[in-house]
């Protein structure tokens, strides 16, 4: 039995279908029933026949959809070299399949471009349904909660308890600031959530932003620039005093009385002035001139040969990962020796004094020098200041030690924090990137 899905052939088929149903139903008024059994097998077969057609239309469609359905768009109809009407549902079909599949295209294409935008921004973004499943979450959030594969919103628990709770209760439109501390120390967040129906279904789109890190960038900042405007000014006031007092005590002929005592006092204290902001002024000149990659071990050896101590017992814990990172080597030894002479200075009281640097990878594959002493803590009422510029409890100290090497961090793209305090325990952590 030969194919017949055409229409020529279908129309055939419906009309050989009428003209036997009609004979059946004349012979059955005019009694001759012997002739049913010539016309009722045709009959069958044409219904049969018509039937066929119609399941290999919707046998076709059902395929596309299914195709379509499990992302195949590698199927195709033969558009070409039968009848008109097939072609034309073929041809159709094919189309239907070419729209999808550019939808579908285009579909992605957006989605990888929201993703690079998601991922570009310093803001942590998770999208969560309130069972706590996480939908989407970008390379910040990974980065600022320390998760590779984040699934559900469980695993903050790891973190601390308060987060996962405090996330999923967060209502929409309101913003919360969440602290934990982790191995670098204390993280505080900015959070906002929002509320959005996608494929029906209701999720939270949660936002975070670690305000330390905000703060720092913008503090660096605006202390520089009062630092600027203060020498300047500071140095114009202070260039002609010297200059005129220096020129006072070489032409005053009342050698060794009153007013040449007093010109030399004003001489000397306007030079040591001009000692002091020059200091400061090393603040606002720090830039990179020579970045390169760097291996850190050696750089962390080399400075403590150049400040070692007999009276001092030093320890180096040394990773065995790769820890070459680019950066300026002389800016980042300078920046290790002087936090290695404040510990030393911390240490004073202090009979066995004890140094230990620890050089690791932490969870997000960022490089990590900690510097520990055993010496007191830091009290507690300056250490909100330590990193201020100027702020100072030594008597001969300038107060920008520590500023300077949070720039020099801040110019890599680092961060220096203070992750441990506390009675023979005292940390700075040295972040790179």
């Amino acid at each position: 039995m030969r194919n017949i899905t055409s229409t020529r052939d279908l129309l055939i088929i419906v009309a050989i279908l009428i003209v036997f149903v009609a004979s059946a139903t004349a012979s059955i008024f005019l009694k001759y029933y012997s002739l049913l059994t010539l016309f009722i097998p045709i009959i069958i077969y044409c219904i049969y026949t018509i039937r066929r057609i119609y399941k290999n239309t919707i046998e076709k469609i059902a395929f596309m959809f299914d195709s379509i359905d499990a992302d195949d768009y590698a199927f195709g109809f033969k558009d070409h070299g039968t009848d008109i009407s097939e072609e034309m549902l073929n041809f159709s079909l094919n189309r239907i399949r070419d729209i999808m599949k550019s939808t579908k295209d285009i579909a992605i294409e957006r989605e990888k471009y929201y993703e690079i935008i998601m991922n570009s921004v310093k803001t942590a973004v998770v999208t969560i349904n309130y069972n706590g499943n996480v939908y989407q979450v970008n390379n910040e959030a990974k980065r600022l909660f320390g998760i590779d594969s984040f699934m559900h919103i469980n695993q903050l628990k790891y973190i601390s308890p308060n987060i996962k709770d405090s996330l999923l209760n967060l209502k929409s439109g309101q913003h919360t600031l969440l602290t934990y501390t982790n191995e670098v120390g204390e993280v505080a967040l900015l959070v906002n959530a929002s509320d959005i129906i996608l494929d029906g279904k209701k999720l939270k789109i949660i936002s975070a932003n670690d305000i330390n890190n905000n703060l720092d960038e913008r503090e660096v900042e605006s202390w520089s620039k009062l630092i600027r405007v203060l020498t300047h000014e500071i140095m114009n006031s202070l260039a002609p005093i010297t200059a005129l007092s220096e020129a006072l005590v070489d032409i005053n002929v009342d050698k060794g009385g009153d007013l040449e005592k007093g010109l030399a006092v004003i001489n000397n204290t306007s030079k040591r002035l001009v000692k002091f902001v020059e200091s400061y002024r090393k603040f606002t000149r720090i830039h990179i001139t020579d970045r390169h990659p760097t291996d850190i071990k050696a750089l962390l050896v080399k400075s403590l040969q150049l400040v070692s101590d007999d009276s001092i017992e030093f320890k180096l814990n040394l990773t065995n990962e790769n820890t070459v990172v680019n950066v300026d080597d002389k800016l980042i030894l300078q920046m290790v020796i002087n936090l290695l002479k404040n510990a030393i200075e911390a240490m004073e009281s202090i009979e066995s004094k004890r140094i230990e640097i620890d050089l690791y990878h932490n969870n997000q594959d960022q490089t990590v020098v900690k510097i520990s002493n055993n010496g007191d803590e830091i009290p507690i009422e300056i250490v909100d200041n330590i990193f201020t510029p100027f702020f100072t409890t030594k008597h001969t100290g300038s107060g920008v030690g520590l500023s300077i090497a949070r720039q020099i961090m801040h110019l890599h793209g680092g961060e220096i924090k203070l992750t441990s305090n506390k009675r023979g325990t005292v940390a700075f952590s040295l972040i790179f990137v």
